[in-house]
């Protein structure tokens, strides 16, 4: 939205530097989509060999059609005798502690001048 404002109101280098942002800004979010899906098929998809990463319409509904219940109460692939607290559930509870932990403490470090 920026870089058309600049673009459609600037002159000159103005334009140029509009030009550049949106270029930067695609970019930056095609990579951030396509890195942050593999990273996340790379973590929870160990259990299949990767073929090619799971974006697109078709793998979304191939998601759908699986049964998560019956996956959810695999205990070979939990280490759970199928309770609701499952390895994952441990995991992202713990992570959620740590993140409430670990938050806060650089934001109080801020100098004087910045966090006010």
């Amino acid at each position: 939205m920026v870089a058309f404002i600049l673009f459609a109101i600037g002159t000159g280098p103005i334009k140029g530097f509009a030009v550049t942002l949106a270029i930067g800004i695609v970019s930056s979010l095609f990579t951030a989509i396509l890195v942050t899906r593999a990273l996340v098929q790379i973590a929870y998809g160990k259990r299949k060999s990767i073929k090619s990463l799971s974006i697109g319409w078709e793998n979304i509904m191939a998601i759908e059609n699986n049964n998560p219940l019956e996956q959810q109460n695999n205990p070979d692939r939990n280490g759970s005798n199928g309770d609701a607290t499952t390895a994952s559930t441990r995991r992202r509870k713990n992570h959620a502690v740590m993140a409430k932990v670990a938050i806060p403490k650089p934001i109080t470090q801020l100098p004087p001048n910045l966090a006010k």
